[in-house]
């Protein structure tokens, strides 16, 4: 069985996560989540779902590196060597789209405040 959220934030970022529960299960989906500090909060925040939980969890960190320029499947791979993660074949997380904003300097609004 297959799980999708999609979480999303300011800053017009958001991210699509497919999460397959053959590979993550419900147990391994709460040991991720418990091997962070705040885990029963952000269980809260996903009102008791371990996989949402692990979705959140995923979100930030792989938001960041999709931010640093690694592909989808690339981003996936470098969280599964992270800590806390099971490995690539193990994780069982795939990212189905994602919107980051573009933070080229060219694009900002400045506005020069009198001190």
């Amino acid at each position: 069985m297959k799980k999708r959220y999609i979480l999303t934030s300011g800053m017009d970022t958001s991210i699509t996560l497919e999460i397959d529960t053959t590979k993550m299960t419900a147990e391994y989906a709460a040991e991720v989540n418990g091997f962070w500090s705040g885990a029963a909060d952000v269980l809260d925040a996903s009102d008791d779902d371990v996989f949402q939980a692990v979705a959140r969890r995923a979100a930030v960190q792989l938001l960041g590196y999709l931010m640093d320029g690694y592909s989808e499947g690339g981003a996936v791979e470098v969280l599964s060597e992270q800590e806390g993660w099971p490995d690539k074949d193990s994780i069982g997380i795939k990212i189905i789209d994602h919107k980051i904003p573009d933070l080229d300097a060219t694009l900002f609004d400045v506005e020069e405040l009198a001190v």
